[in-house]
C-alpha cells in the first residue's frame, strides 16, 4: 500500500508540473506544480519521502531526478 501511494503522490505531482527536467530548485518544482507558498513544507516532505525512496537526490540545493 506504501508503495502504491507513493507511486500515486509522483505521479501525480509530475502531472501538475514538478520534477519535469533535472535541476530544479525546489520551490521552482513547488511552483511548477501551482503549490502555493504554504505548501512549503509539505512539499520538503514529499521531497524527503522521495529521496528515501530513491526517486531524487537533492544536490546543492537542487533535485536531481534519477
Amino acid at each position: 500500500m506504501k508503495q502504491l501511494l507513493l507511486d500515486f503522490l509522483w505521479s501525480h505531482l509530475r502531472t501538475l508540473g514538478a520534477f519535469r527536467a533535472s535541476g530544479q530548485t525546489p520551490e521552482a518544482a513547488r511552483e511548477s506544480a501551482g503549490l502555493a507558498p504554504g505548501y512549503g513544507a509539505w512539499f520538503d516532505e514529499c521531497l524527503r519521502v522521495f529521496e528515501a525512496a530513491g526517486r531524487l537526490e537533492r544536490r546543492d540545493g537542487r533535485i536531481c531526478l534519477l
